[in-house]
């Protein structure tokens, strides 16, 4: 599709309304905005983010709705426990809005919440992350033998049964006569990555 906007090159499919605003045919002046298109300078003109609680507020009354100044800006999703925000027809995630107005890009990769609290976004519990990063606070598995996240029951040998994940690798820390001292080896583990 180089030097041919997305529009030109899908016009049979999706007809003027398909155009998005980076394509240069006639349309873009019209078109919604792409994430990238939206810059800090105008989130900041509308939104205002309090880094100690990690709310959002908006400055402005959007037409149209019940947003008025002051009110706090988005929603929880119910399913992923996420807080978002939707401006401009997308969905901006808060922890990552939050990032962005307080280092001035958009994190690389993924945010973490440090304290696993999805919803819980002031500055100083949210850090980047890769996805191997980012698993570390997952919970325990509702499935678990042991209640313990990485310390499974080893039927075969009797003992209890340490391990770790980094990335993608599982990796066997040692096999040991009771709980709290596969959960101790499995703490100790963990530290370096977390």
């Amino acid at each position: 599709l180089r030097g041919r906007c997305f529009h030109q090159a899908s016009e049979s499919t999706f007809g003027q309304s398909g155009c998005y605003a980076q394509c240069d045919c006639a349309n873009a002046a019209n078109a919604r905005p792409t994430l990238r298109m939206i810059d800090l300078a105008e989130l900041k003109r509308v939104l205002a983010y309090d880094p100690d609680t990690g709310e959002f507020r908006w400055r402005v009354a959007v037409r149209n709705s019940s947003i008025r100044p002051g009110t706090r800006a988005g929603s929880l999703h119910k399913k992923r426990g996420y807080r978002q925000i939707i401006y401009k027809g997308h969905s901006f995630r808060e922890h990552r809005l939050a990032w962005l107005f307080v280092h001035g890009v958009w994190p690389t990769d993924q945010t973490d919440h440090s304290n696993g609290r999805r919803a819980d976004n002031p500055i100083e519990n949210l850090r980047e992350a890769t996805n191997g990063q980012n698993q570390y606070n997952q919970g325990t598995p509702t499935n678990s033998t042991s209640g313990v996240k990485g310390v499974c029951w080893n039927a075969r040998l009797g003992q209890w049964q340490a391990h770790i994940q980094v990335d993608i690798r599982k990796h066997h820390i040692g096999l040991y006569p009771s709980l709290l001292a596969a959960e101790i080896a499995r703490g100790q583990a963990a530290a370096p990555f977390h």
